[in-house]
């Protein structure tokens, strides 16, 4: 998956944010660490970045949550469904269905860089 705009950015930044305390590097030192880290990220499958995607959206204030689809009456289907809230507003929110459960975090993490992107105007 390959992010973009603003939210690639801000993910790069939000990633990142730690790494230097209280260490004393040199500038190249930073700059090695940071592409390496960045590297080791995108490099990972992507089942393995979702977590992390997941408390980057948790940080900027989205809840993504992905489960097996379930009818009222309590029967499973294999569908599964994403849903996309804001924190502070659990009415509101986006939502879809996809037959696996990658795709369904990949159209989650798809739909919350949208929405990252127009909030920020990217």
């Amino acid at each position: 998956m390959k992010l973009e705009g603003k939210f690639k950015e801000d993910f790069e930044k939000w990633y990142k944010v730690d790494l230097f305390k209280n260490k004393n590097l040199t500038d190249a030192q930073k700059h090695e660490v940071k592409v390496f880290k960045l590297g080791h990220f995108y490099r990972q499958p992507f089942s393995m970045q979702w977590g992390v995607l997941v408390d980057f959206g948790d940080s900027v204030g989205y809840d993504l949550v992905v489960e097996r689809h379930c009818d009222f009456d309590g029967v499973y289907h294999n569908l599964f469904e994403w849903t996309i809230r804001t924190i502070n507003d659990s009415k509101s929110g986006f939502a879809g269905y996809e037959k696996s459960r990658h795709e369904v975090r990949e159209q989650a993490v798809l739909k919350l860089m949208e929405i990252y992107n127009d909030k920020k105007g990217s």
